[in-house]
């Protein structure tokens, strides 16, 4: 049978079951490897000692990790585009930094016809290219609506 051991308990654990032997098993990254990093698929057959209920409980917590590491990554690669055609990273942190910016020009009195400079997720990081303030506030939009369409998955 499999048990979920560390290390250090392995031999007290072969002891105890009149030595036989006893495969380790972890939870590395939301998913069950033997020690050797070989990935295990855990069901009610190979384990003694889980409920089915913990066994459940245990692949509804898998799931949901991976759900939340597939909705990062899909927040992390997100992009808009503008109707005048330009492309804005819509990820968590261009998002506020597009709010922080939108929010400074408008309390300094900015027009939607004034220009500002901002980092297209089209070009090399870094390079400046004027927009217009209109555009990046339409940026901000998309880029909101795009994540709340993305944290509104299940």
């Amino acid at each position: 049978m499999i048990k979920q051991i560390s290390e250090t308990q392995l031999e007290l654990i072969e002891k105890l079951n009149d030595g036989a032997k006893v495969t380790p098993i972890f939870m590395i990254n939301g998913e069950w490897q033997l020690i050797d990093g070989t990935p295990f698929n855990l069901n009610s057959e190979d384990v003694d000692w889980l409920s089915n209920e913990e066994i459940e409980r245990l692949r509804v917590e898998k799931a949901t990790q991976q759900f939340r590491t597939d909705r990062k990554q899909a927040l992390d690669k997100a992009f808009v585009t503008t109707t005048l055609g330009n492309q804005y990273d819509a990820d968590e942190q261009s998002l506020l930094r597009m709010g922080a910016n939108i929010k400074a020009g408008e309390l300094a009195g900015k027009q939607d016809a004034d220009t500002v400079q901002w980092s297209l997720a089209n070009t090399d990081t870094g390079v400046m290219t004027d927009v217009p303030f209109s555009d990046l506030k339409e940026a901000y939009v998309l880029a909101a609506a795009n994540m709340g369409e993305i944290w509104g998955r299940t």
